[in-house]
């Protein structure tokens, strides 16, 4: 193995176990807070993490977006064209002007 080889497995090795390690203390303080807490409290927030991870287990399998040569999502322009079509936006009315002070 070549030493630019052997150092990006030593990198990819290095974020794996850190990622380990941050997910371990974030059970951890979980824990502690969790045991903090009021029944109701802790039932509210157990439920608030749960929902967290469904919305992050349903977008955690999302293919990624293909982007056109500018950057934007593929079809971006196409898609999102007209979509506020007959929403009504008014511009507020401008607030008086404050009044000057004499010099």
């Amino acid at each position: 193995m070549t030493p630019g080889g052997l150092n990006q497995l030593f990198l990819a090795l290095a974020s794996e176990l850190w990622q380990e390690c941050r997910v371990s203390t974030l059970v951890v303080d979980l824990q502690n807070t969790l045991e903090e807490l009021d029944e109701n409290s802790a039932s509210k927030l157990e439920q608030l993490i749960r929902d967290a991870m469904a919305l992050a287990s349903v977008t955690k399998g999302a293919p990624p977006t293909e982007a056109d040569s500018n950057g934007w999502p593929a079809q971006y322009f196409e898609r999102t064209f007209g979509c506020l079509t007959g929403l009504d936006f008014e511009a507020p009315d401008d607030a008086p002007a404050e009044p000057l002070r004499e010099w």
